[in-house]
């Protein structure tokens, strides 16, 4: 029985020998052997981790990261080749698989790292799918949509997206009073900082930190 075998087997036998001096043949016996053969399938799981690693306060910022983890595992009975991973969301390094067997999971060759932008922030949350591809020993290439490992958002459902939760600074700007030091306005002068009463996330922040603009 090959791997790639498609249909059933049939076995034919005849006997034959003699019967006083005369050739005697059997007729010609069959039996069919049924091959039921599993369809090729994959499974890809889906996790992440934000990294708090440029200003470690527990917030989110523009510029720091999500990192993702992938676990491929060949849920059918034939031999899977040239296993990859696409996201459309971020470059995924490693790979290829150059051969996956049979009930065999892979949770090392393939990672990715995504860079927060201001729109996750706004969003608070970063949502996306990866796909997972093969070769199996004959026929078109099969496909799979991860599913999430994380536990947040593993509903248990085929194919639900990874969501990755952000949490945003929060500031508290505070108004200021610098009658105590008026600034005449043929004269000139200065004010100190504005922000030397606000916060970020409920603690003092350097003024390099924000951005400031005038609104009104």
């Amino acid at each position: 029985l090959v791997q790639n075998a498609v249909a059933d087997i049939l076995n034919g036998a005849t006997a034959s020998g003699t019967y006083g001096a005369a050739p005697v043949i059997s007729g010609n016996s069959l039996v069919s052997i049924p091959v039921t053969m599993a369809a090729p399938t994959l499974e890809l799981l889906k996790s992440s981790t934000f990294n708090d690693d440029l200003v470690a306060d527990g917030s989110a910022q523009v510029g720091e990261t999500i990192s993702y983890s992938f676990s491929v595992r060949n849920t059918g009975s034939v031999t899977l080749t040239n296993v990859t991973i696409a996201d459309p969301a971020v470059a995924v390094a490693g790979g290829p698989i150059a051969s996956l067997a049979p009930t065999v999971a892979d949770t090392t060759t393939f990672t990715a790292t995504y860079t927060l932008v201001a729109a996750d922030l706004i969003a608070g949350s970063v949502t996306n799918s990866a796909v997972a591809s093969a070769f199996p020993p004959s026929g078109p290439a099969i496909t799979d949509v991860s599913d999430s490992q994380n536990p947040g958002d593993d509903t248990g459902a085929d194919d639900d997206v990874t969501v990755t939760s952000l949490v945003t600074a929060s500031m508290a700007a505070n108004d200021d009073d610098f009658s105590a030091a008026p600034v005449n306005g043929l004269a000139g002068g200065g004010t100190a900082t504005v922000f030397a009463n606000d916060t970020l996330n409920g603690l003092p922040f350097a003024p390099a930190a924000v951005t400031a603009s005038i609104i009104a």
